[in-house]
């Protein structure tokens, strides 16, 4: 009997094997056609073709296997959940994104995702410290990143120091693999996997395919490319396959490329679009080079980040992808709605229940669109690039001093830590020394705590943002504003500092009971035993400071528990839900960002259509006022009585108002001003607001608003509105003047509209003299009513505010 009678009859026999047997008889047709073309008789191919289909097929049963079992793990998971819960209806959304008001304690998606993101960071910090992008945005040390690039091709350099960072980077992506595939994922071992690519889908476009295929083909290596069907590399020896085989091959990865939507994809081959996340990087390696130069010279030609984006870039999608896949399973979507289904049948009949699961259901898949990257996949991508870089110009005109303000994450980082049973003072303490102290840093840093900027020059953007900055010129431009102002510092420092904080609590802890009521009780809720704590407690696998101190920190007690002995899964699930707790706290102690806001303002709203672009300007600085507003709603909320909630709201309406009158102060000092009286009730009231992070508002409705817009209104559109109008009243207002027979003002607005859209224009360091001998000089020569104009501003702001000016209006020197 012939291989495709004994499958045909297996198929007729069965018919839920039909779909499979068809599948596997037009293979072995294809193999034995391919074998016989190379030379060998027909029977000698059918056999060949017979083998290489029982092997490829019986590999394949073996990871759907796997796959299957995981889906099963997290299905038990859904149902255990919902069981459990007396809020089942709002599960969705606490699977993705945590509340500690609500009941619903679990292991969340961002959680896990930010646990494995510091994770990551601190195992390769000496690579993170070498390289990191410098104060305009170029990699450090380029050098030797090639060399790191070389040895993690497997080729030798000779540099000691690039061969010891390529084996910690090495390591990550070995502990990545395992994690994914742990989750149930399937991606094979690789010696000298070398680099993954993210391709320049606009660059290759342009090119075509065949100047793609040109200059791609030769700098393969065809005998590490495996052939999807054949699950055998192309070439045995290395030799080229034949011509026809290769342009196949590279014609369906450029049609992948091509297809909308890849540009925010790994490139496959082999399988169609959308397909589920653990097959998403076993396919994904597909494309592998010859040397690391070949990896350099296409990286350089075709690729969309260098090198080191390449590393921390594809770390950082590890990350976010196993989080989904330990929470929801190998199909996100898929475990979301059998969550959600679960949840349905659980409040079957309760009609509030019922239709408030419906809302949640909604909003979590907007948010899981968020957290995955769908919802950034863009409408029309020219549109959206020109549009996510003109926020971030605007950003860099605009927030140069947000530094001067950012007092009040020492607020919101105490009243964290004095909920959870931790010493408010030692956390702000602790902040100080880290910004002051590069031994204190280094220290962290050997605890696994290193600067998140260092590994994501976005991450401080997404506060006032909401969405993670395009790279290119735009996005190196607000983040050399950030870095220049001290902000990316200073937020980098407050998330280690509490993470520092959180972490020698817990190492003072020897049971769980002896933790904070909340936080013993998360822990129980997240599978943590009375046994899982005894070992996470031994003092034993704990750093220890110079001074004696010890820190329970996730990561680094992870590794000790290896190196005891303990086994690798059971010491990855306790320090990573352990971490991801302390994850959560840190984001509500120093805000950055919540996809449950996002989700709610934006939905799934695509960059690069009309809506997409409208509510991404009206979300634009605001995403830090929303984060703060909603992290202190979920804290007020958790507590456990009406007189604890009363008190903490007290502290905190006291501390982020005088924190925020700080603030007032520094800004009008950094305008030339002199500081404001405080004993006016506006003073306080904006102070109220610049507290609570919306302090914009104040500045928008009085120093900034102009005939050319600006104020309320344009705070509320978003700032690419307000530009729009400011063009808009710029020339055609000033034409529309003109024909009428007013008097004009072109001097004026120019000079106005110039200052208020110059990239650093704002920075706090020299806003005053940029005002004084740029700007104000700049008006005196083009605006014929200069002096007249800054008089009256002056006495408004006298009778407004009751303050002066330090630096007199258009004086070269303040004294």
């Amino acid at each position: 009997m012939t291989f495709e009678s004994c499958i045909n009859d297996k198929g007729r026999a069965d018919p839920k094997h039909k779909d499979r047997a068809r599948l596997a008889s037009e293979m072995w047709k294809e193999f034995a056609d391919r074998f016989e073309q190379q030379g060998w008789s027909r029977h000698q191919a059918e056999q060949l073709a017979g083998d290489d289909v029982k092997r490829l097929l019986r590999r394949k049963l073996q990871s759907e296997r796997h796959t299957l079992m995981a889906q099963i793990t997290v299905e038990r998971r859904n149902s255990l959940l919902v069981s459990r819960s007396d809020a089942p209806e709002e599960l969705p959304l606490r699977a993705l994104e945590a509340s500690r008001a609500s009941s619903n304690q679990t292991d969340s998606v961002v959680g896990l995702q930010e646990a494995l993101m510091r994770q990551f960071n601190g195992q390769m910090s000496a690579f993170l410290g070498q390289h990191a992008r410098d104060l305009l945005g170029n990699v450090r040390n380029v050098a030797k990143l090639k060399n790191i690039v070389r040895e993690l091709h497997g080729e030798a350099t000779g540099d000691g120091a690039a061969a010891a960072m390529a084996k910690a980077v090495g390591q990550v992506f070995t502990r990545s693999r395992e994690l994914f595939n742990a989750a149930g994922g399937n991606i094979g071992k690789l010696d000298d996997f070398g680099l993954p690519h993210r391709h320049d889908r606009v660059r290759i476009m342009s090119e075509g395919f065949d100047s793609w295929f040109a200059d791609t083909a030769p700098r393969l290596a065809w005998d590490r490319i495996e052939n999807y069907w054949t699950g055998k590399p192309f070439s045995s020896d290395g030799t080229p396959p034949p011509l026809e085989v290769q342009r196949g091959f590279l014609r369906e990865i450029y049609d992948n490329i091509e297809s909308d939507g890849w540009t925010k994809r790994d490139v496959t081959w082999g399988m169609q679009q959308g397909q589920a996340l653990h097959r998403r990087y076993s396919e994904s390696r597909v494309m592998h080079f010859k040397s690391a130069d070949d990896w350099l010279a296409y990286n350089e030609r075709f690729g969309q980040s260098e090198p080191y984006a390449a590393i921390v870039g594809h770390l950082h999608k590890m990350a976010r992808d196993i989080a989904m896949m330990r929470v929801l399973g190998p199909s996100h979507g898929l475990g979301l709605d059998n969550l959600v289904n679960h949840a349905a049948k659980r409040v079957a009949g309760d009609l509030k229940a019922e239709n408030k699961l419906k809302a949640n259901a909604k909003t979590a898949r907007a948010m899981l669109a968020h957290i995955s990257g769908a919802a950034n996949a863009p409408h029309n991508e020219t549109v959206a690039r020109f549009f996510g870089g003109t926020r971030q110009v605007l950003s860099a005109a605009h927030l140069g001093s947000a530094m001067l303000v950012s007092g009040s994450d020492s607020v919101a980082m105490s009243m964290a830590a004095k909920t959870i049973g931790a010493n408010p003072a030692n956390v702000v303490s602790r902040h100080v020394q880290l910004l002051a102290s590069e031994a204190t840093r280094e220290e962290a840093a050997r605890m696994g705590y290193v600067a998140d900027t260092l590994a994501d020059a976005g991450n401080t953007m997404l506060r006032y943002l909401g969405e993670a900055p395009v790279a290119g010129w735009t996005e190196r431009l607000s983040s050399f504003v950030m870095r220049a102002q001290g902000l990316s510092f200073w937020t980098d420092m407050g998330r280690v500092a509490f993470n520092m904080e959180f972490s020698g609590m817990l190492a003072d802890a020897k049971s769980l009971d002896d933790l904070h009521p909340s936080l013993a009780s998360a822990l129980k809720k997240r599978g943590i035993s009375d046994r899982d704590w005894n070992a996470f407690s031994n003092p034993d696998m704990h750093f220890r400071a110079k001074n004696g101190a010890r820190f329970a920190s996730p990561l680094y007690w992870r590794q000790a528990a290896v190196d005891a002995g303990m086994d690798v899964a059971e010491a990855e699930r306790i320090a990573l839900t352990i971490d991801g707790l302390a994850q959560e706290m840190t984001e509500i102690a120093v805000p950055s960002n919540s996809f449950e806001m996002r989700a709610r303002l934006m939905g799934e709203a695509a960059p690069g259509s009309i809506s997409g672009e409208l509510v991404r300007s009206f979300v634009s600085y605001k995403s830090y006022a929303m984060t703060f507003s909603i992290n202190q709603a979920r804290q007020i909320m958790a507590l456990p009585t009406g007189m604890a909630r009363a008190q903490y709201i007290a502290a905190g309406l006291a501390g982020f108002t005088i924190m925020g009158a700080v603030g007032v102060q520094l800004k009008e000092l950094a305008k030339g001003n002199e500081p404001r009286p405080m004993d006016d009730v506006g003073f306080w009231m904006a102070a109220g607001l610049q507290g609570g992070g919306l302090g914009i508002i104040g500045d928008l409705t009085s120093s900034s608003t102009t005939r050319l817009g600006g104020g309320l209104m344009g705070y509320f559109a978003g700032p690419v509105v307000g530009l729009g109008n400011d063009i808009g009243a710029l020339t055609f207002g000033n034409m529309a003047e003109a024909i009428r027979g007013d008097e004009t003002h072109v001097g004026r607005d120019v000079t106005k509209f110039l200052k208020r859209y110059t990239p650093g224009s704002t920075l706090w360091q020299s806003r005053a003299a940029m005002d004084r001998l740029v700007w104000d000089q700049l008006q005196m020569v083009l605006d014929p009513g200069a002096a007249q104009s800054m008089q009256q501003e002056g006495k408004r702001r006298l009778r407004e505010q009751g303050n002066g000016e330090w630096w007199p209006t258009a004086e070269v020197m303040p004294f």
